[in-house]
């Protein structure tokens, strides 16, 4: 058994925190569960797994329960979990591995995001993050969705699905438009954000589609690339809403969204050629969509 402490937060994970535990429990020395008052049956199957719970506020997003989390873990090294996640049996076996160079502070590890039933291999894939860490090494912001800090040395495991955790995500558009609701919510209070709408969802989709290709995934790539970029929409709409939609300055605005428009066709007259210089085989069909990528027409 490695001596690895297991930080896993919850909130109404009964369908889930099974799976996560079982990944883990053969293994880890310690499992804590820092539950955040939940009312269905998540903190008994937690128990009956051998798994120690520590109830807390619920505080409607899960990084101040990281951070408690890391600060009640014992062991030498911690490894954190959402009650969604689980480890494959490779990437346990390569953390127990690890565990013994001290000479590393973090590591980041891929994630396998499934969505909706499929595995997000475009657009989500590696989306790395560090979940794997010496105690002391790591912190948590008390914001939502915020990258952990670390000091020290940070290293990347390969990008191979075998190092990588299995994140079963949203298993419908329905618990997608849930839960965005609730998070922009969050977000809209805790950050500040100068994006305009347009570019707020635009340069989301940008990322998603383009940048990481989504697009190689056809309808569903596109569709995930969408509503990830109403997420921020929405998130900045809510943002303005609570500072005070402005209604007097309409001429302003519509010179706003005209330059924003004509940037936007710009950049996408740049990926559309983009996609063609990269998919196309035929060598003069390449020159001039490269032509085209140069001058973003």
């Amino acid at each position: 058994m490695a001596n690895i402490s297991v930080v896993i937060h919850t909130k109404n994970a009964a369908h889930t925190i099974e799976c996560a535990i079982r990944s883990v429990v053969l293994w880890a020395s310690e499992i804590l569960v820092i539950d955040m008052m939940s009312s269905d049956e998540t903190m008994e199957i937690a128990k009956g797994l051998g798994a120690k719970i520590v109830s807390v506020p619920d505080m409607q997003f899960a990084d101040p329960a990281r951070q408690m989390g890391l600060e009640r873990a014992k062991g030498p090294w911690i490894l954190v979990l959402d009650a969604d996640e689980e480890i494959p049996r490779t990437l346990a076996q390569t953390l127990q591995t690890l565990s013994e160079d001290m000479q590393v502070q973090a590591y980041e590890l891929p994630r396998k995001n499934m969505i909706f039933g499929q595995w997000a291999r475009t657009g989500w894939w590696p989306d790395y993050i560090i979940r794997f860490f010496q105690k002391g090494a790591v912190t948590w912001p008390g914001r939502v969705h915020a990258l952990p800090e670390a000091k020290g040395r940070v290293v990347r495991l390969e990008d191979k699905e075998e190092y990588a955790i299995v994140h079963h995500n949203y298993e419908n558009v329905e618990q997608f438009v849930e839960r965005m609701n609730r998070y922009t919510s969050l977000e809209a209070q805790q950050k500040e954000h100068d994006a305009s709408l347009f570019q707020s969802f635009f340069r989301e989709f940008e990322r998603r589609y383009f940048l990481e290709d989504g697009g190689m995934q056809g309808q569903y790539g596109y569709a995930l690339s969408l509503l990830q970029a109403c997420y921020m929409l929405i998130a900045q709409v809510k943002r303005m809403e609570q500072k005070g939609f402005f209604v007097d300055n309409a001429p302003q605005t519509m010179v706003q969204v005209e330059q924003e428009l004509d940037d936007i066709y710009r950049d996408l007259c740049y990926w559309i050629a983009d996609m063609h210089v990269r998919h196309n085989t035929s060598p003069i069909s390449k020159i001039y969509w490269k032509i085209r990528r140069k001058l973003h027409v």
